[in-house]
């Protein structure tokens, strides 16, 4: 019963181990795809698209005429510029060519991330010549629903780790231990995953110029995992948590077979002391007279 036992405590710890990583990982990439997270990176590919694909000059030329009656009936523009469709309110359009260019940016960023992508996930590649609905919200939920998957089974593996240890409070210490290594692993998730992550995002280059497509690249493979030091601490301290709440139950046990070895010793004590009375009063007891 006991080889049985410890197999199966092996077995879990290494399946307790795994789901841990795929924790680490699903969460780190979900809260990385944040839009604050996403929006200073994707601006980049966005301006590039912008100036280098459609042109700053082709929007601004092609806007100015909707001024003169359009814009006096209507109060935005809808356009389509190589494939991409920006909507322009003429507020926008009146200010000038910053305003537009900036506007043009910040719209195709928006897109990009909230859009509604008809496809499952893993097919939305032969969709567009650029994935970007991988740092898109679409992909903010879709690692969101898998981190939640893993981290049921990592609470459920973590609980039979614990009833299957023979003492509690090594469950928790080994639970505690394994999150700690699985937590450093992820610290290191962003030059783990980058040649990974470099080989997802490949088509993405061929959109951008040569110039500067490495480094936007290079921006967006960090992006996947800019938050992993935060996920770190969180998982280091977890598992600290439950080492220390092992080391208190082993303290608690310890405590209460301390406290039951005096207690046996001082009803022994007393014990004896009890016939030692007795012994001296039958000693002391004189035998009555006749």
């Amino acid at each position: 019963m006991g080889f049985i036992r410890g197999f199966a405590l092996v077995i879990i710890s290494v399946l307790l181990f795994v789901f841990l990583l795929a924790t680490g990982f699903f969460i780190t990439v979900s809260s990385s795809l944040s839009y604050d997270n996403v929006q200073p990176k994707i601006s980049l590919i966005a301006t590039e698209i912008i100036q280098e694909q459609i042109g700053e000059i082709t929007i601004v030329d092609t806007l100015t005429p909707y001024l003169k009656e359009y814009c006096n009936e209507n109060s935005e523009v809808v356009q389509q510029f190589e494939g991409y469709v920006f909507v322009f309110p003429c507020d926008i359009i009146t200010q000038g060519t910053e305003s537009i260019v900036s506007y043009s940016v910040d719209y195709l960023v928006g897109d990009f991330y909230y859009k509604e992508y008809n496809c499952e996930f893993w097919n939305c590649f032969g969709e567009s010549e650029i994935p970007l609905f991988l740092v898109s919200e679409k992909a903010k939920n879709y690692w969101g629903a898998w981190f939640f998957k893993a981290f049921l089974i990592s609470l459920i593996l973590s609980a039979g780790a614990i009833l299957l240890s023979k003492r509690k409070s090594r469950g928790f210490t080994l639970t505690g231990v394994l999150v700690i290594f699985s937590s450093l692993i992820v610290l290191q998730l962003s030059k783990i995953g980058a040649f990974v992550a470099k080989l997802v995002l490949f088509p993405i280059s061929s959109a951008l110029s040569e110039e500067t497509s490495q480094n936007i690249l290079a921006d967006v493979i960090v992006l996947f995992f800019s938050n992993s030091n935060t996920i770190f601490v969180w998982m280091f301290v977890i598992g600290l948590v439950l080492i220390v709440a092992g080391i208190i139950l082993r303290l608690f046990r310890v405590g209460f077979k301390v406290s039951a070895f005096f207690k046996k010793i001082e009803s022994k004590n007393e014990g004896k002391i009890k016939e030692s009375k007795v012994v001296k009063e039958v000693k002391v007891e004189k035998p009555k007279k006749k």
